[in-house]
């Protein structure tokens, strides 16, 4: 595309700063008022009573850092940061925890 790859690692760490700045503002956990309407809802699509989230995690992978580098390397010898995702009966993201790099 006759980008440079400085170019493009500029652009995607600003993007990506941006991002994490709006990150709270997004991605928030249900209320004392919506407790109630999510557990329903949760309850509605599978008989999971009393449910306000679900929880996953996954390793995603990165380029060894230049610090502490065996502190990224997973089970299977790859470098990989692990990441939590909470999720709503809607499929929105209400929590996530990832470690910076």
């Amino acid at each position: 595309m006759g980008v440079h790859r400085t170019t493009v690692g500029e652009v995607v760490t600003a993007v990506s700063d941006a991002l994490a700045r709006l990150l709270d503002h997004f991605v928030t956990f249900p209320t004392d008022g919506q407790i109630a309407k999510v557990k329903q809802k949760f309850f509605l699509l599978g008989d999971m009573p009393n449910t306000i989230g679900v929880i996953d995690c996954t390793h995603v992978h990165i380029q060894a850092p230049h610090q502490r580098e065996w502190e990224y390397v997973n089970r299977k010898g790859r470098h990989s940061i692990n990441v939590q995702l909470v999720g709503d009966a809607d499929l929105a993201i209400t929590n996530c925890v990832s470690p910076p790099l």
